[in-house]
């Protein structure tokens, strides 16, 4: 039996990293081979041969835990001696039981589960763009304390704070520059961020910049 897969098709590291170790696993018990085989063909039986839709993604997901559940359960005392997976506390040892199934799907339906992985992918991204705002005004003051707050205001002459908490993207040279942006118009990008304030005893929105180039 080949241990190894070949795909043309480009891989996401994660799934390269699954098929590499798998081929170290050629030695394992066959019980896990036939796990792997029956999870990738009722996964796709219920994903289908198409793309997987976004907003199910997470119901996929579901379904993949569930099918490998399913089908491993018959093999339940061997997985729990071979590899420590008790399926009377499967809700502790359902991530091991994906990781060890999962070494060998991937060598077996490695398209079903790059499909979903691009799915997430996207997902993620969607989200992260949903969740982004963009401001454009002038900046009137910084203030440098624990963390470096620009003050801009925009066309109305209404404030806003916003906190430079990590690395963002700009055309501006802010780390070296940042004390001579005020009077400079930029465009901000950044999302709204839940912290606790310790002086209030209560969580507050701060705007965290994500970006910040000239306007």
């Amino acid at each position: 039996m080949e241990t190894g897969y070949i795909c043309p098709m480009k891989f996401s590291p994660f799934l390269l990293a699954l098929m590499l170790s798998a081929t170290t696993g050629a030695n394992a018990k066959d019980y896990l081979q036939e796990i792997a085989e029956k999870s990738c063909k009722c996964i796709e039986e219920r994903v289908g041969t198409s793309g997987v839709d976004n907003a199910d993604l997470e119901a996929l997901t579901m379904q993949m835990g569930l099918c490998r559940i399913e089908v491993a359960q018959p093999h339940a005392k061997k997985l729990k001696k071979d590899h420590g997976i008790d399926f009377g506390q499967i809700e502790r040892d359902g991530e091991k039981l994906g990781t060890v199934i999962g070494l060998r799907m991937a060598t077996i339906c490695p398209q079903t589960l790059l499909r979903m992985t691009q799915a997430s992918t996207e997902a993620e991204a969607e989200t992260a763009e949903i969740s982004m705002k963009s401001f454009e005004g002038t900046v009137v003051s910084v203030n440098e304390d624990q963390f470096v707050v620009f003050n801009i205001d925009d066309v109305q002459g209404k404030r806003y704070r916003f906190l430079w908490l990590d690395h963002f993207r700009s055309d501006l040279g802010v780390e070296d520059n940042f004390r001579n942006l005020v009077g400079t118009k930029v465009h901000v990008s950044y999302q709204e961020v839940e912290f606790f304030e310790p002086k209030l005893r209560e969580y507050r929105i701060f705007n965290v910049v994500r970006a910040m180039n000239r306007y």
